[in-house]
């Protein structure tokens, strides 16, 4: 089936085929994902400012069509982030942990600017494979990180 998706800010367009669709599995995928009113619940009781919010509903928000279907991409990714980090909370708890000693390291003063760019991705990263580490030692965590891969696999483009 034929991907086609535009840029709201510049109005470039993206279009491949992706052999792996179908109309069968976008039913399957619209099917799984989250109502509005819960996604919308979740992202207003985030502590995070109203810009990250509103970022986050804007790529919420985001479709494109594949074939004569207009589907809901973005809605789709915020909703299945949404399910990872209920289902994994080991691996947040290790990437929020980072960003904050990422975030620490950067504030220091004289040294913190030229330190934060480089120590908060690698506390990021560390923070996030230190959680996994916890979580993947479940096997059921483990199947469902594997059954989530694969459904994206159908958006690949040839």
């Amino acid at each position: 089936m034929q991907l086609i998706a535009e840029n709201p800010d510049d109005g470039t367009r993206f279009e491949k085929d992706a052999p792996g669709l179908n109309e069968g599995l976008l039913k399957t995928f619209a099917s799984t994902i989250l109502s509005e009113r819960k996604v919308k619940q979740f992202i207003d009781n985030l502590d995070w400012s109203a810009d990250a919010k509103l970022l986050l509903m804007r790529a919420y928000d985001a479709t494109i069509f594949v074939g004569k279907t207009v589907f809901k991409i973005g809605r789709f990714i915020v909703c299945n982030a949404i399910k990872l980090a209920s289902n994994f909370p080991n691996t947040t708890f290790g990437i929020v942990v980072g960003a904050i000693l990422g975030a620490l390291v950067a504030s220091v003063p004289l040294i913190g600017f030229l330190l934060g760019p480089i120590v908060t991705p690698l506390a990021i990263i560390l923070g996030a494979v230190w959680g996994a580490l916890g979580d993947i030692k479940d096997a059921a965590l483990r199947r469902d990180i594997n059954r989530e891969i694969q459904r994206f696999d159908a958006f690949r483009t040839s």
